[in-house]
Formats: C-alpha cells, sequence, structure tokens
C-alpha cells in the first residue's frame, strides 16, 4: 500500500494515535507482525507506559539479550579503563547475588588499590560476615575474574573482547558479537588497542557504530505475530515485520540542513572544541569548516537511519511527525 504520512499537534496525541492505528492494524490482520520504531527511547518508553496503562500486549525490543549485553559489556570495558570509578553497580550487573543491598554495600566501601594489588580488602568489612555463604562464594569468583580482566587489559583487542565477553556472557552468539566487533573496529582503522577503543566508544559516532555492528541472538531477531513491538532505528537493521510505525519525525531528531537548532547540536558543541584544535593545525581550514563536517556526519547519519526504517515493513508503513515535523516528510509524500 501507499505510505501513511501523517503530523500530529504534539509528542503525546502523536503517541496515542501511533498506538491506535497500531492495534486496529492487528484486529484486520492478526498474524502479522507490527513494529513502531523511533530514535528517542524517551518516545518509547512513554509508549511503553500507554500499552501498559491499557493492558495491551507488546514487547520492548530494547529489553532484549543484546540491550542488556551491551549496557553490561560497556560498563565493564569503563571499570577496565578507570577502575577507580565507582563499581558498586557493576557486581550487581555481572554476578547474580540474592542479598543486593549487602553487595552494593561491599562494593561501595571496596579499597581498589588494594584490591588491584591482589589483596582481599571485603574480608575486613562488616557487611563481608553478613553475606551467605552462596553470595561470598559469588562476590570472591567475581573479584578475581575482574581483577584477572584488568590484567590482560594490554592483550591484543580481539582477545581481551573474547575475555571481557566471556564474563558478561559465554553464550556463543556474544562471542561472536564480540569477534565481530573487535574485527570491525580494527578493519575499519578506529582501534587497535583497548585506549583507543575506549576513545573511539566515548564519541557518539562509536556508539552508533557499536550498535550498528552487533549481531542480533536469535531470540531477538524472530517475529511476534499479533503483539506490537518496540524498536529503535539502530536495532532494526536486518529484519522485517508485516506493517512499522515510524514515529517522531521531527527536525530535532532529523534535520536536514544546518539552519535550525536540532538534537545533534549537543554532540557538535561536545565536538567542537575539538574541531578548532584541528583547524589550529590545518592551514587549509577553519574552524567552522570542521564544525560544518560534524554537522553534516549527524544529518547523513540520521537520514541513513531513517532510510533503514523505511525499508522495514512487508505491506504497510505508517510515518509521523509532531510539532516542527521534518522537511523529510515533504519528500516522502506521494
Amino acid at each position: 500500500s501507499q505510505p501513511r504520512i501523517w503530523t500530529a499537534p504534539d509528542r503525546a496525541s502523536e503517541h496515542r494515535q501511533v498506538l491506535e492505528r497500531a492495534n486496529r492494524y492487528l484486529k484486520n490482520y492478526p498474524d502479522h507482525s507490527v513494529a513502531v520504531l523511533a530514535f528517542s527511547h524517551r518516545s518509547l518508553d512513554e509508549m511503553a507506559e500507554l500499552l501498559r496503562q491499557g493492558n495491551i500486549a507488546f514487547v520492548d525490543y530494547r529489553q532484549g539479550s543484546a540491550s542488556e549485553f551491551f549496557k553490561r559489556l560497556i560498563a565493564l570495558l569503563r571499570w577496565v579503563y578507570d577502575p577507580l570509578l565507582p563499581v558498586r553497580d557493576l557486581w550487581l550487573k555481572l554476578g547474580n547475588f540474592d542479598h543486593k543491598g549487602l553487595v552494593l554495600a561491599l562494593s561501595a566501601q571496596l579499597d581498589t588499590v588494594d584490591w588491584l594489588d591482589g589483596n582481599q580488602p571485603w574480608l575486613q568489612l562488616p557487611q563481608w560476615s553478613r553475606l551467605p555463604t552462596d553470595d561470598r562464594k559469588e562476590f570472591t569468583r567475581l573479584a578475581q575474574d575482574l581483577l584477572h580482566l584488568y590484567d590482560q587489559r594490554k592483550e591484543p583487542l580481539v582477545d581481551f573482547l573474547f575475555q571481557a565477553t566471556a564474563l558478561v556472557d559465554p553464550c556463543p552468539q556474544a562471542l561472536a558479537t564480540a569477534e565481530n566487533l573487535a574485527r570491525k573496529v580494527i578493519l575499519t582503522g578506529q582501534a587497535r588497542t583497548f585506549p583507543a577503543l575506549m576513545r573511539f566508544f566515548n564519541r557518539q559516532q562509536g556508539r552508533e557504530q557499536l550498535l550498528r555492528w552487533s549481531a542480533v541472538t536469535p531470540d531477538e531477531g524472530e517475529e511476534v505475530p499479533g503483539q506490537i513491538e518496540l524498536c529503535t532505528f539502530h536495532s532494526c537493521k536486518g529484519r522485517e515485520w508485516g506493517a512499522v510505525f515510524i514515529v517522531g519525525v521531527t527536525d530535532y531528531w532529523f534535520p536536514t540542513d544546518h539552519e535550525g537548532s536540532f538534537q545533534g547540536q549537543l554532540d557538535y558543541l561536545t565536538i567542537y572544541p575539538q574541531a578548532q584544535l584541528k583547524s589550529e593545525f590545518n592551514l587549509e581550514g577553519t574552524d567552522q569548516d570542521f564544525a560544518e563536517r560534524v554537522k553534516d556526519d549527524i544529518i547523513t547519519e540520521r537520514l541513513r537511519l531513517l532510510y533503514v526504517g523505511l525499508t522495514r515493513p512487508r505491506y504497510y508503513l505508517s510515518v509521523s511527525g509532531h510539532g516542527q515535523p521534518a522537511q523529510v516528510l515533504q519528500w516522502l509524500q506521494p
């Protein structure tokens, strides 16, 4: 069918209308799969809450194993990169504990320097004596694994990522994802060492590349007929649904020129000092030249993501915006 291009006065009304249309579609085609795609996690959070309030069955693709896997992996890598960072959340992300409150208190008081020297400073903390035996064993195992990974940080990047992934999730899909990620980073020249990898991930481009290069695990790749599935543009690559509803196509998220203030502006300001420094060492360019290139990169990256979303449906496509709709909506009009 022809794509449906429409707008709403505000985000809340757009979300309500999208979910009403998606429900109507499923009533007519209960054996089809339906996805709602958005760039903003906030939009998906708000629609998830509306679905819960209406007792409507849905699947939140962001809560799948790959999403959680990368959250834990990035948290682990950041700790290895700077072990003096607070580690209290890391223990709960990686360990399986019954008494989480005691583990949080224990990890918050842990002397990291003493631990990295090979000692066991947790044995002197009062919370240790209150932990049950199983939690003590898990805490000790995790402390040893983390210390071993820290000692391996100068190993070749592929080997190091394999060891980090095995600590987070040793399943074959996760290990394959780590191998794919490491090879992509190396082959594209982004990084060959662990510190270079962290510098790459700390940039917006690196985070977006991480999502694009990640492998989709089998349980996340399966369609769920008869239910609404919430998904980001980054996560929809390689997948298809019977119907797709793309929401939030505004100038803020999908700019097409340099004139307005758009979401990428925040990233632009973060990168701007680097652009200025580069211009001082480049007699042929100015800081403005580099700033414009940054904006160009953001605009083209967002349009590429939108194109991926537009090619996901088999039978039905709805594209909507609100407030100040993106100019790209006019391009899509039949």
